[in-house]
C-alpha cells in the first residue's frame, strides 16, 4: 500500500493512523495519528517501516500554521482610526507673578513650582504645569539680582452637547451654554526640559519649558488599525473554528462590562493592532499594506501581557485568563486495586529548573517606566538565583507615544497594540494613572506595571514575591514538587483527561507527562503537587489512628549570637554567658525515607530542656506535653547551644524528647 501511494505521488500527503483496542467486548479507537511517507524509514530486508507520528488532536491544524508568516493586512479587510485625544489642548496663563527665589534649583521647576503660584488653576481642573517664564535683572539701587516669574498650564478639553454620554476617562468640568465641558491631564509623550535666555535691555528673560511631545505633534489620530478580534477570527476560520472569550468579551458566553479577574470595568474589550509604520508616519499618504504576523508570536504576546491561554472546545477557540482554567480530580490512582500500585511511592523532589529567581517581561521598544515595568521576583532561597525566565512579546509593543515621539529609533517591523475607549463613534486611547510614575499616559493600561498588577497574581513561581517593587502574597502558586512516576493498570485510555488532576499517594497533582502502553494497558504519570498530603496506606488523616511507625527528628537552624548577663532572671550562676541561639524544629515522618505528612490535632509529643555546666544540670524545664495541630513542623522552640562563659566552664543545652508508643525518636 505504501509503495502504491508513493507511486501515485502521495509521498508528502498526510496519512491517518487509527489504533483500536478491545475494551469490555467492544473495539474503541484509542489513538489517532498523522504521518507522511516522506518521513518514514524503510528496511526492505526485514520488511520494517519506522514512521514518526503526530497525535491527531483538535490543535493540530493551528499548530501546522502557527509559524507561517502571514501578511495579516491582506487577510483582515476592516480598518479603523484611533484618536490620540478627542478634544483640543487648552492653555492657561497664571494671573499672578511671584518673586524668584535664587536659592532654588532651576532645573527642577516641574516639581519646585507646581501649585505654588498664587494664580495657578485648581488642580482638579486637570491642568498640567508645562512652562515658566522668568525675567531676571540687576537692581541698581541694591546691587542684587531680582526677578519675577509667571507659570503656564495646559490640559485637554473636550466639549460635547449637554446630555450626551460622558466620555470614559474624562472629568466633568462644567456646562457652558448648551455644551458640557470635560477634561483630562495632558497625555505625556515625553517632557524634555529646556531653557532659553533672551536679553531685553538690562533684563534677561529666561523661559523654562517642559516640551511635551503631544504639544508639538500634529497628529490627532492614527489610521489603518485592525481589530485583534478580526485577527483571531481569521486564524480560527482557517481551521473551521469560531472564537469566544469572556476575558476579551469576544462573542462571550457570559457578557459583562466587568473583567472577571479584577472584578472591575473591563478596559480590554476594544484591542486594536496598528502596523508600526502607520504610527511612525501618521501623516503618510499611503498607509501600510504589509504587516507580517505569526500565530505563535501572537499567542506568546497575549500570554506575556495578559497571562491568557487558549483551548479548543468542540469547534470553539477560547481565550481566557489562566485563573479560569481550574482543574478537578478525575482519576484516583490510590484506589486502583486497593492502592497497591502507589505503595512506597510517597516521594518527590523540587523541580528547581522551573523555579526562576526572576520573571522578566519584555515587548518591542518600550520606553516609559510604566510600560517597561519591573520583573516579578522571588526572594526565598528555594528559587535559583542564576535562573531567569524570559517572557517576550515577539512582534508587539504597546508604548505608542514612544513610537510616535521617537520614530527614528523604532523598527518598521511589528505592530502596536492599543486599548481603546469609544465615544460618539470615535475610538481613543484608554489611559489611567500610572502605577510607577503616577502620570496619565495614553495606552498605559497596556503597560506591564498595570498588567502585572491586574493579571499576574495567579500561578506564580512562589506564594510570595515582589510585584511592581512591593512584597506581594500571590493568589496562587504553580506546583513545584515533582513526584516519582507511578504506573498502574488503565485499560480504557479514552477516559484519561491529562488536563485534569490525578490523585496520587501525596494528594491531587497536575499531570506533567504521561505514557500509555497499549500492549499491557498501563498508564505511567508524573505528577506535580504544591503540598504533600497523605492518603496512601499507613498514613493517618484527621479521622484515623496514629500508626506506630512515626519517626521524629530534631533539627537546629538559624544560628545567631546571644548574651546573658549576671545576675539574670533565669537564676543561672555567674559570670555571664556569651554564645549562640538556635531555632529548634521537630519534624515527623511516617517512615524513615518518606516526606512529612499532616497529622491529627490530637497528636502529642513530650519534651523538655536541660541546661548543664561541666556535666551538672543547673536548670531546665519539667517534662512538657506538646499538643500539635497537624502541621509539618510539630514543634518550634528557641534553645541555646555552643555557648561558653567567661570563666571557661563547659556549658551546654540539651533538648530531650520523651519516648512514646506513638513515635520513634531518630
Amino acid at each position: 500500500m505504501i509503495k502504491s501511494l508513493e507511486e501515485q505521488g502521495y509521498s508528502c500527503n498526510p496519512l491517518y493512523l487509527e489504533s483500536f483496542a478491545l475494551i469490555d467486548g467492544t473495539y474503541k479507537m484509542v489513538y489517532k495519528a498523522i504521518m507522511r511517507i516522506v518521513d518514514m524509514k524503510f528496511d526492505l530486508d526485514k520488511c520494517i517501516i519506522n514512521s514518526p507520528c503526530k497525535p491527531f488532536t483538535p490543535y493540530l491544524c493551528l499548530e501546522s500554521i502557527e509559524d507561517d508568516e502571514i501578511n495579516i493586512l491582506e487577510k483582515v479587510p476592516d480598518r479603523f482610526n484611533v484618536y490620540l485625544f478627542l478634544g483640543e489642548y487648552e492653555f492657561y496663563e497664571s494671573t499672578n507673578e511671584y518673586s524668584v527665589d535664587f536659592t532654588k534649583d532651576y532645573t527642577n521647576h516641574a516639581n519646585e513650582y507646581l501649585w505654588t503660584d498664587g494664580g495657578a488653576p485648581p488642580q482638579e481642573t486637570c491642568f498640567r504645569y508645562y512652562k515658566l517664564v522668568e525675567r531676571l535683572g540687576l537692581n541698581t539701587s541694591t546691587g542684587n539680582l531680582e526677578g519675577f516669574g509667571r507659570s503656564f498650564w495646559v490640559r485637554e478639553k473636550y466639549t460635547i452637547p449637554t446630555g450626551s454620554p460622558a466620555p470614559l476617562g474624562y472629568k466633568f468640568i462644567g456646562t457652558v451654554g448648551v455644551n458640557d465641558i470635560y477634561a483630562r491631564p495632558l497625555m505625556v509623550f515625553h517632557a524634555d526640559y529646556t531653557s532659553v535666555q533672551v536679553p531685553i535691555g538690562e533684563i534677561t528673560q529666561t523661559t523654562f519649558e517642559w516640551r511635551y511631545g503631544a504639544l508639538s505633534n500634529n497628529s490627532k489620530f492614527v489610521t489603518n488599525a485592525i481589530k485583534l478580534q478580526d485577527v483571531l477570527e481569521w486564524y480560527a476560520e482557517q481551521c473551521g473554528l469560531t472564537v469566544s472569550s469572556d476575558f476579551f468579551q469576544i462573542n462571550p458566553a457570559n457578557p459583562s462590562p466587568d473583567n472577571y479577574v479584577i472584578n472591575a470595568r473591563n478596559q480590554y474589550t476594544k484591542l486594536y493592532l496598528i502596523q508600526k509604520t502607520d504610527v511612525k508616519k501618521p501623516n503618510a499618504t499611503q498607509p501600510a499594506t504589509k504587516g507580517i504576523m505569526r500565530f505563535d508570536y501572537l499567542n506568546e504576546s497575549l500570554q506575556t501581557l495578559f497571562d491568557t491561554r487558549y483551548v479548543i472546545e468542540e469547534t470553539t477557540l477560547k481565550y481566557e485568563h489562566i485563573s479560569r482554567f481550574s482543574k478537578t480530580m478525575k482519576l484516583d490512582a490510590t484506589i486502583i486495586e486497593n492502592g497497591k500500585w502507589v505503595v512506597g511511592q510517597r516521594k518527590f523532589e523540587f523541580d528547581s529548573d522551573e523555579m526562576p529567581k526572576k520573571q522578566l517581561f519584555k515587548a518591542m521598544e518600550q520606553n516609559n517606566v510604566d510600560f517597561v515595568g519591573k520583573p516579578i521576583e522571588y526572594f526565598d532561597n528555594c528559587t535559583d538565583k542564576a535562573n531567569e525566565q524570559k517572557n517576550n512579546c515577539q512582534n508587539i509593543t504597546t508604548d505608542i507615544l514612544h513610537v510616535i515621539d521617537q520614530p527614528d529609533k523604532i523598527s518598521d517591523e511589528g505592530f502596536v497594540l492599543v486599548a481603546c475607549e469609544e465615544h460618539d463613534g470615535k475610538l481613543y486611547l484608554a489611559q489611567t494613572t500610572g502605577i510607577l510614575t503616577n502620570n496619565e499616559v495614553g495606552n498605559n493600561v497596556l503597560g506591564f506595571a498595570q498588567l502585572h498588577n491586574y493579571f499576574h497574581r495567579h500561578r506564580r513561581i512562589r506564594k510570595t514575591g515582589i510585584l511592581n517593587g512591593i512584597t506581594t502574597t500571590f493568589l496562587s502558586e504553580k506546583p513545584s514538587k515533582k513526584c516519582v512516576d507511578i504506573t498502574f493498570p488503565f485499560k480504557d485510555i479514552t477516559l484519561f483527561e491529562p488536563d485534569q488532576l490525578v490523585k496520587g499517594p501525596l494528594g491531587n497533582g497536575e499531570v506533567k507527562q504521561a505514557l500509555y502502553e497499549i500492549k499491557n494497558d498501563t498508564l505511567r504519570v508524573t505528577l506535580m503537587i504544591t503540598n504533600a498530603v497523605g492518603s496512601a496506606p499507613g498514613i493517618p488523616d484527621d479521622n484515623g489512628a496514629i500508626p506506630k511507625s512515626i519517626f521524629l527528628k530534631i533539627v537546629l537552624e538559624d544560628k545567631r549570637a546571644f548574651s546573658i548577663p549576671y545576675p539574670n532572671p533565669y537564676g543561672f550562676p555567674g559570670p555571664g554567658y556569651d554564645g549562640f541561639l538556635y531555632n529548634l524544629y521537630v519534624y515527623a515522618w511516617a517512615d524513615a525515607a518518606a516526606t512529612i505528612p499532616a497529622y491529627p490535632s490530637n497528636f502529642i509529643i513530650n519534651y523538655k530542656n536541660k541546661y548543664y555546666r561541666n556535666g551538672t544540670q543547673i536548670g531546665g524545664d519539667d517534662q512538657v506535653p506538646k499538643q500539635i495541630a497537624g502541621h509539618k513542623t510539630l514543634l518550634q522552640n528557641d534553645v541555646w547551644g555552643d555557648y561558653t562563659d567567661t570563666d571557661g566552664n563547659n556549658d551546654e543545652n540539651v533538648f530531650e524528647l520523651y519516648p512514646s508508643s506513638n513515635y520513634t525518636i531518630i
